[in-house]
């Protein structure tokens, strides 16, 4: 409870007394630090997984303690937070104590309401929404339509991985937050594909041996701990590399430990300094388990 609502006293902060404002999220800076909602999902991890594996908290407590910070991210706005939290919520309610009964009726009922937001968004899209509120979607299905608009980054990721060998481009494309976002794209039109695909498999070879401790793990608040950091992680990488090669909308999701940035480099040495943690007491946990 403490971790949690330290989280939410953050996110009060970001929404209600902000001073620094960066193409439309609302942050909050003290000196060289900067706050913004990245910051929180480490907080909100940690809490979340608590509550999740501890059975005194009953479901609508749970659901109140996962809605909350939903809340918030939508209205600083920041959507790839808000992708990222949703999917590790939904994994720790996957892994939660609740029967199976219970999980098949709260996932078919999220899955309804999907299903409902698609079908309006859809309508929306055609018939209310305005042409500039849909220029990025439509850029992402037709960016030639776009191409000196919302669509020009995506051709310009799809000639830039066009031009690039097995190792390298003759010549470099300017590519808009290649040391960020786009990251993946930069290394891949400067050393060629070699060399992007050893750095791919590194990264998801750290999520699979992840994964690989967990289930020889015991069931414990430990395990799901790295359950939940893994989710983070894992999505991150699938979606950064998945973005850049077009499968998915440009989103400003940062690959793992590439991609410039201080606030992603944070995040992710936690979430990997939280897996360490418990790996170390994996003998423990067992002989824990064992005795009792």
């Amino acid at each position: 409870l403490l971790i949690y609502n330290g989280a939410i006293m953050l996110l009060v902060v970001l929404t209600f007394m902000p001073n620094v404002f960066l193409q439309g999220e609302a942050m909050y800076q003290l000196g060289p630090i900067r706050l913004q909602a990245w910051t929180v999902l480490p907080l909100l991890l940690i809490a979340l997984t608590a509550f999740f594996y501890e059975r005194k908290w009953k479901g609508w407590q749970l659901t109140i303690f996962a809605a909350i910070p939903l809340y918030f991210f939508f209205a600083l706005p920041n959507l790839s937070v808000t992708f990222l939290y949703i999917a590790v919520v939904a994994v720790l309610f996957g892994y939660s104590y609740f029967n199976r009964k219970r999980k098949v009726v709260v996932f078919s009922v999220a899955g309804g309401f999907s299903l409902v937001w698609v079908a309006f968004s859809v309508y929306a899209y055609h018939h209310i929404f305005q042409p500039y509120q849909t220029e990025r979607i439509a850029a992402y299905i037709h960016p030639e339509r776009y191409a000196d608009s919302a669509g020009f980054l995506i051709l310009r990721l799809k000639e830039a991985l066009a031009g690039a060998g097995m190792f390298g481009a003759e010549e470099l494309l300017n590519i808009p937050d290649a040391h960020t976002d786009y990251a993946l794209v930069q290394i891949i039109q400067s050393y060629g594909y070699g060399v992007g695909s050893i750095i791919i498999l590194v990264i998801l070879a750290i999520a699979l041996r992840i994964l690989w401790i967990v289930r020889k793990m015991p069931r414990s608040f430990g395990k799901l701990l790295i359950i939940s950091a893994v989710t983070l992680y894992s999505v991150q990488c699938l979606y950064s590399i998945l973005m850049v090669f077009g499968y998915l909308p440009l989103a400003s999701i940062p690959l793992p430990f590439i991609s410039y940035g201080m606030t992603p480099l944070f995040l992710n040495a936690i979430l990997i300094g939280l897996v360490l943690g418990v790996y170390r007491q994996k003998g423990f946990m067992s002989k824990k388990i064992i005795t009792s």
